[in-house]
């Protein structure tokens, strides 16, 4: 697959929908994932003004902001655990928020799946 999440202000190309993963870390689908509102991008896909962004801030938490035109794109938490709605722990990791992104013509739900 060969489609770009977007920002959602100037269109730039964050991240391939392939390299998203679920909140379990993984590419399977959460029982409760009609909850689903963020995409998790797992380590080995970072780029690198995502890695920077990490990096300024110890690998603690933070936001991320979109290189070409600086709107809010997620954020990112290595500090703290959270659990996802059915229960389970969720990976520590970078989340894009969906407001903030344009993704291809499928929904947040089906980018994981």
């Amino acid at each position: 697959m060969n489609d770009f999440i977007k920002c959602k202000k100037c269109r730039f190309n964050i991240i391939n929908v392939s390299q998203t993963v679920s909140e379990h870390g993984d590419e399977s689908v959460c029982k409760d994932s009609n909850h689903t509102q963020k995409l998790f991008i797992p380590e080995s896909s970072y780029s690198s003004w995502i890695l920077e962004a990490i990096e300024k801030s110890n690998w603690t938490k933070g936001k991320f902001y979109c290189p070409t035109c600086q709107n809010k794109l997620g954020t990112f938490d290595f500090v703290s655990s959270g659990k996802c709605f059915c229960g389970q722990y969720c990976v520590p990791s970078v989340i894009l928020m969906s407001s903030k992104i344009d993704y291809p013509s499928v929904n947040v739900k089906n980018l994981i799946s």
